[in-house]
């Protein structure tokens, strides 16, 4: 069966092999996987399955998918190759959202562990889950923990916690999380981010904004923030996106 893959895990030639083939056979090796609840690697070596070891979340399965993808960032040569694959099934679920299994999409542990192996590639992570359905997020909120608690408070968790807070608020937003306070700079750039996520949101709702900087204590004139949004749009463009200090 086209899910089931069998690979020397200790060869990166083969990693790489192997995503390639998961690249040029992707609808294939999808159909395959959501008939048989997921894609199975297997070490040919020895013939067993690939698993996580040890876990990286009590909530998070150590799933074979998962034990590939964190296994292969740990060489930096794979990781334009993996971001080349998120990138497929980004364009992939522009058309239909495609799911591993009735509980993981497809790409999700590959833009999980890029972001984890490079918070360079959390952008790529953000990209991937805007494309999927977050109203029936499972595993997305604790991969999300996961990258904000490694890589603290910086310019992509930044980044993510403002999409998190709006066009990837999904079953659940920020208020899940341990966020340290904000400092005067990180707040203007938090906001920053958050607007321009507006404009990558379908329909934006306000109010959950707001709850997101309150949390966040970041004060603002409701009033004055709510004017910049009508009929659930920005009325501001990437050219005059407001600051801070406006609000």
């Amino acid at each position: 069966m086209k899910n089931e893959i069998s690979l020397d895990l200790s060869s990166n030639q083969d990693i790489l092999n192997t995503i390639n083939h998961l690249m040029h056979n992707f609808n294939e090796i999808a159909k395959d996987s959501w008939d048989n609840s997921g894609i199975e690697f297997h070490n040919s070596l020895n013939d067993t399955l690939i698993t996580l070891e040890a876990s990286i979340h009590p909530n998070i399965p150590g799933y074979s998918e998962l034990a590939f993808y964190l296994k292969a960032t740990e060489n930096k040569d794979n990781f334009n190759k993996i971001a080349e694959y998120i990138q497929l099934v980004i364009e992939k679920n522009s058309v239909k959202p495609i799911w591993m299994n009735e509980e993981i999409p497809m790409g999700l542990s590959a833009g999980f562990s890029l972001a984890n192996a490079d918070k360079r590639y959390i952008i790529n992570f953000i990209d991937l889950l805007r494309t999927l359905d977050l109203n029936h997020e499972v595993y997305e909120t604790f991969f999300i923990e996961i990258l904000l608690g490694k890589w603290k408070i910086c310019d992509e968790t930044l980044l993510l916690l403002a999409a998190r807070s709006g066009s990837l608020s999904g079953q659940w937003g920020i208020e899940n999380y341990e966020i340290p306070p904000l400092n005067p700079e990180q707040k203007n750039t938090y906001i920053k981010y958050l607007l321009e996520d507006t404009l990558k949101s379908k329909v934006i709702d306000t109010g959950l904004l707001i709850d997101a900087l309150e949390f966040l204590d970041i004060s603002i004139d409701n009033e004055k923030f709510k004017s910049l949004f009508k009929n659930y749009k920005p009325i501001f463009n990437e050219s005059n996106i407001p600051i801070l200090n406006h609000l």
